[in-house]
């Protein structure tokens, strides 16, 4: 009988340890990791990018008022979390990645 060693995937971090980001961090890592265009990334200091606004509103179970809420959220945040639903739509938004890639990938962001 053999023992076979499965390897797994890192575990992600705990989300609620990672740094906060600023809304700089944030506008700069989604233009440089390509989910928003430049001519996105020029226009986010008074706009949500298009590319966010269609996460906003293909999010499941958001109503109109709930994408307003998410809408003027994304506009007027200081700083961002991690365990943040809208992180986590920006990581559906990707099939495939996996916790321990956005993990990654925040820390990029917060070296910005």
């Amino acid at each position: 009988m053999s023992i076979v060693k499965i390897r797994q995937r890192p575990p992600a971090a705990d989300p609620a340890m990672l740094p906060l980001l600023s809304r700089r961090q944030v506008l700069f890592g989604l233009f440089e990791d390509g989910f928003i265009t430049v001519a996105e990334f020029e226009a986010s200091a008074t706009a949500v990018p298009a590319s966010i606004a269609a996460i906003i509103s293909a999010a499941p179970g958001f109503d109109d008022a709930a994408r307003a809420r998410e809408t003027v959220r994304f506009l007027t945040m200081e700083y961002a979390r991690r365990d943040h639903p809208l992180t986590l739509m920006l990581q559906a938004s990707r099939p495939g990645t996996t916790d321990a890639e956005v993990d990654a990938m925040w820390l990029r962001w917060a070296a910005l």
